[in-house]
């Protein structure tokens, strides 16, 4: 297995001393903050080259007590070298960066459950960082190494969990009463970004790689979804059917029925399924299963399985 790292992005690199917006508790206005975003999850090392260009006085610093902070909170963050008190030009910073998602906005809606989308955010696309530093030393990883394996036994495989998260198309959320004239002025059901609006079972391919077919233990899906129309094209008292189907249309995991613009949320509980319908690449079937006028809105779906300890030759 490989490292790799990305390159620092710093995106509008700029020095701020005060906040005035209500949550700014964790600042301390005597002290500079270096502000930086992140758009792409992963490794991300700052060289003394990034400060001094972004005009951090790195030389006069004692780099033990650099800080990092991400939505208010210090995040841990290894700094190379700095054990002798000085920035050298070999030294660097590195910690995991992250996007930003839609796990802030959940407050905004009336109730959790009606948050549409945990993995877009309604604003934007990148986190925003903050260097700065004090006299107290910064948090760091703790280094861990343990050779004693002896008598241990590897484990065979874990629990992997595949995303994928729609932004394409934004959903207003379930109109009051069913009619799209009458829309909610607070966030609620289910407003956000979705799919495109789909009338039959799409498929829709996800990377399931190193599957653990051997193990035994099933494979299960998690899928959150609206109703985008009220037709009048009712089946069994209901005018929507949405499926989820495995690999083919025929492999139909559930159907479940419901009315105008209402919230399906299926959970691994209800679409679990053997790993033979597995391969490196799956297709996911979601949408209508047998009604012509029906239309939903796909927020995300989650895939999990066992999955080999093989990442080949990939960093994930």
């Amino acid at each position: 297995m490989k490292k790799i790292f990305s390159a620092i992005l710093l995106l509008g690199l700029s020095s701020i001393t005060s906040f005035g917006q209500y949550g700014d508790e964790w600042v301390n206005s005597t002290q500079s903050y270096y502000k930086f975003k992140i758009g792409v999850d992963g490794v991300y090392r700052i060289s003394q080259s990034d400060l001094t260009n972004a005009g951090v006085p790195i030389s006069t610093l004692d780099p033990t007590t650099l800080k990092i902070y991400l939505d208010g909170n210090q995040i841990p963050i290894y700094i190379s070298g700095e054990g002798d008190g000085s920035f050298d030009a070999v030294d660097y910073i590195e910690f995991y960066g992250v996007r930003n998602d839609g796990r802030l906005d959940e407050d905004l809606y009336t109730a959790p459950s009606e948050h549409g989308n945990p993995f877009y955010s309604l604003y934007q696309d990148s986190s925003v960082y903050f260097l700065t530093w004090s006299s107290a030393p910064g948090l760091r990883f703790s280094p861990y190494q343990d050779n004693n394996f002896i008598g241990s036994t590897p484990e065979s495989h874990f629990m992997y969990e595949a995303t994928k998260y729609f932004g394409d198309f934004y959903f207003d959320g379930r109109p009051n009463g069913n009619n799209l004239a009458q829309l909610f002025s607070e966030y609620d059901g289910g407003e956000g970004f979705f799919s495109d609006k789909y009338d039959e079972l799409t498929p829709f391919d996800l990377a399931t790689p190193q599957v653990a077919k051997s193990v035994g233990i099933d494979a299960a899906l998690k899928v959150y979804a609206f109703g985008r129309n009220n037709s009048s094209e009712f089946v069994n008292g209901y005018n929507h059917g949405f499926g989820v189907a495995i690999g083919s249309k025929s492999n139909l995991l559930t159907n479940y029925e419901h009315n105008g613009y209402s919230r399906v949320f299926l959970d691994y509980n209800d679409l679990s399924f053997s790993t033979g319908f597995l391969d490196e690449t799956t297709s996911v079937y979601l949408g209508e299963v047998e009604r012509t006028q029906s239309l939903h809105v796909i927020s995300y779906f989650q895939l999990r399985y066992p999955r080999l300890f093989n990442l080949s030759g990939n960093s994930q």
